[in-house]
């Protein structure tokens, strides 16, 4: 017969540690602040791309339809991750992650089709900022998510 002693012995009816979720804290508070007004500039965006409609040359009309779809539903996902976001669901951090590299997405497309209705006239820099900015801040944000302990302490429902 085997010895067994006291810490071998494993007791099947014990249930594991849970550790509670952390609260929002540090830059948790940037990035929640961020996600509803990203929400908030989203929908003007949106409104100002329909009242383009009626004001352009109709044969942008299809590109300005496509925009308008492509923001209504980032809109919709943007919602939806702010819901797993404020519930701090375990899926958030990679949902946070998928908007930022939608935003880039978002601000080339915004860019090309501001470009092809100004045809040869010159375009605002900050067009291209802009997607400047929605790089830097993808690289920032989404290595943010992966690298944070904070991040994997908060978001364990």
């Amino acid at each position: 017969m085997t010895d067994l002693n006291e810490s071998s012995v494993i007791n099947v009816n014990e249930q594991p540690e849970m550790v509670a979720p952390l609260k929002f804290g540090g830059w948790l508070y940037v990035l929640s602040v961020g996600l509803i007004i990203s929400i908030l500039a989203l929908v003007f965006t949106l409104i100002s791309s329909a009242a383009l409609l009626g004001e352009i040359d109709k044969r942008f009309n299809g590109m300005i339809i496509t925009e308008i779809i492509f923001d209504v539903g980032f809109i919709i996902f943007m919602i939806f991750t702010a819901t797993k976001f404020f519930a701090r669901k375990r899926e958030a951090p990679k949902l946070m992650q998928a908007v930022y590299i939608v935003s880039v997405v978002d601000a080339i497309l915004s860019f090309l089709l501001l470009k092809a209705i100004a045809g040869h006239h010159p375009i605002s820099d900050d067009a291209v900022v802009d997607i400047i900015k929605s790089v830097i801040s993808a690289a920032i944000w989404v290595t943010y998510f992966n690298v944070s302990n904070r991040v994997k302490q908060t978001f364990l429902r």
